[in-house]
């Protein structure tokens, strides 16, 4: 309905607005506690390690995890997150875990060859979908973005086209004549042209939500689907979606849950042992938020870096447990942002 009628934009800001104070602006503030031991305001959430399906940490009371990092309203908030006097914030998360995980359940050839070639998947999708070497952000490279991310997700047609109608309302553009649901359709029939051992991933994801009644990770952790078991097709079309992508995500919270008691055991514990001020603050999602003292930032967020890239790395005989080379971006800032 975004294109529609004008007021369905308006309305859809209005409700973006009243999210932003219901949930965080107007309310964060008020359950900040003082903290004698930083001098600071501190706000304490909650976190579950069992409270998610697919095995990623949750954080309630409040929930810290999803303020958005994609709008600007979003961007603002998070940005009232400031480090303790006398101290930095360092994040550092999986780069495209998403993606390499796919690539290395599918096999796929030309997976395999943008990461271990250290390419950008989306650029690179859009060159060759799209057969031009400099491909446009907006119109060409996003789409591939989100389809490339999304195709895991079990994202459809119309899931496709809502994000890209989303991306043009969030620039201030208007929808270009060409974006329709069949377009999204010819698009993802498309890709799926241009990684066909991705198919054959999904397809067998499904054989085993049906054969099983689960599917399960990298590690061996089961999710039961038993939605597939339904008499409705669209329970069971929900179910088989969850079953391709539990895999995936779960394999990241695995990663995830790796990270973080090597990142405790070789970067936190021997860096408060010298003295230094060191502590872990929270996940959000395929990202890890640590403080330290100022000076410091840099060189935890390399070690970050380094433990997080050799999370599928045997310990005993340095060999490589996943076809795709695995990667961290880490950043250092006063100022929590994406």
């Amino acid at each position: 309905l975004k294109t529609t009628h004008v007021i369905v934009p308006l309305v859809l800001k209005y409700k973006e607005y009243a999210k932003q104070v219901s949930t965080y602006t107007g309310t964060l503030p008020n359950i900040a506690q003082w903290s004698g031991k930083t001098n600071s305001f501190r706000i304490h959430t909650s976190i579950s390690s069992v409270r998610t399906s697919t095995g990623r940490f949750a954080s309630s009371k409040p929930n810290l995890q999803n303020i958005s990092a994609r709008t600007d309203l979003g961007k603002r908030v998070r940005k009232g997150f400031v480090a303790s006097a006398g101290m930095e914030i360092v994040a550092a998360d999986f780069s495209q875990a998403e993606m390499r995980l796919g690539g290395h359940y599918s096999r796929d050839k030309n997976l395999l060859r943008i990461f271990r070639n250290d390419l950008d998947p989306h650029i690179d999708t859009a060159r060759r979908a799209f057969k031009v070497e400099k491909p446009d952000k907006m119109t060409q490279r996003d789409p591939c973005k989100v389809l490339n991310f999304g195709i895991f997700y079990g994202l459809t047609e119309e899931g496709l086209y809502d994000q890209m109608v989303l991306a043009y309302a969030t620039a201030g553009l208007p929808v270009p004549e060409w974006l329709t649901l069949e377009w999204c359709k010819e698009f993802k029939d498309g890709w799926f042209e241009l990684y066909p051992a991705v198919k054959g991933y999904l397809e067998q994801q499904y054989y085993r939500a049906r054969r099983y009644g689960c599917t399960w990770t990298l590690f061996g952790r089961i999710r039961r689907i038993p939605e597939v078991r339904s008499c409705h097709k669209r329970v069971v079309s929900s179910g088989l979606r969850q079953g391709a992508n539990s895999p995936i995500q779960g394999s990241c919270a695995d990663w995830m849950k790796l990270a973080i008691a090597e990142i405790q055991a070789e970067v936190i514990e021997p860096f408060r042992r010298e003295g230094v001020e060191c502590w872990p603050l929270m996940t959000v999602h395929d990202e890890m938020l640590v403080e330290v003292e100022e000076g410091y930032g840099e060189t935890v967020k390399l070690m970050m870096e380094d433990v997080m890239s050799k999370v599928m790395t045997d310990k005993e005989t340095n060999e490589e447990l996943c076809l795709v080379p695995i990667k961290a971006d880490g950043k250092v800032m006063r100022r929590w942002e994406k």
